[in-house]
């Protein structure tokens, strides 16, 4: 019974070292702060928004000026796919690449050959 007890006692004690030594760990891992702070990460980094868009000509516009609204310091840029869209939506799109050139690009799935799209 002496031993058993002795057991358990090791046990715990070992136990409550390793999860020192863990919570101890815990406080040497980088957080967001310290990347920011240390200069290793940018302020605010890039971000793109894909924007996948088939027939909605009547809101894709809206939908545009939405994400150019973003209050966002760092570079936004929307990536626009117009998938096989049958009505203007394609249109509406270049236009508004161009109208916002450096912010909006437009992609269109037929002008890539090697990707081969179920008709």
């Amino acid at each position: 019974m002496r031993t058993l007890n002795l057991l358990a006692a090791l046990g715990s004690l070992v136990w409550l070292v390793l999860c020192f030594q863990w919570f101890r760990g815990t406080k040497t891992i980088p957080l967001l702060e310290d990347f920011r702070s240390s200069g290793r990460m940018e302020r605010d980094p890039a971000l793109s928004v894909i924007l996948a868009a088939r027939d909605k000509e009547r809101s894709v516009s809206d939908s545009v000026a939405s994400l150019l609204a973003q209050d966002y310091a760092g570079t936004l840029e929307i990536i626009a796919v117009n998938d096989r869209s049958t009505d203007r939506t394609g249109e509406i799109l270049a236009e508004l690449a161009t109208r916002h050139p450096g912010r909006v690009r437009v992609s269109n799935p037929l002008d890539h050959p090697r990707i081969r799209l179920p008709r």
